[in-house]
């Protein structure tokens, strides 16, 4: 998977007599069967992979992982986007609030301004 950037289907003859702790740890827990796919969020490259104590996955495995990654990844990158976007907003927001607040200083202390002026006249 690493390699072609593709979901991949693994069965227990791979590490049935590989040599290596992982190999190791898949054949002390039991495992038969593993299936990995990639998840690509905005450019960004994660694994989601499942094992099976059971037996071996179906062959269409791989390809129904792809699909569902896909949809995760797109799920994944959406909720950022909204998020994103609350925070631009919040952002707006608060910049306009203080944009008002500065006009009614303004106005407030020009009009100060012009009643001091009148009364020294």
């Amino acid at each position: 998977m690493w390699r072609t950037g593709r979901a991949a289907l693994v069965n227990e003859d791979l590490w049935k007599d590989a040599p290596g702790r992982i190999a190791e740890g898949l054949r002390e827990l039991g495992f038969r069967s593993m299936v990995a796919s990639p998840i690509i969020v905005e450019g960004r490259l994660g694994v989601v992979n499942a094992l099976s104590k059971c037996g071996p996955f179906a062959a269409d495995t791989p390809d129904r992982m792809a699909d569902f990654t896909e949809l995760v990844g797109t799920a994944v990158g959406n909720a950022e986007n909204r998020a994103e976007l609350a925070a631009s907003r919040t952002r707006i927001v608060t910049a306009a609030d203080e944009a008002r607040r500065r006009i009614e200083r303004d106005l407030h202390d020009g009009a100060q301004q012009h009643l001091l002026a009148s009364r020294s006249d």
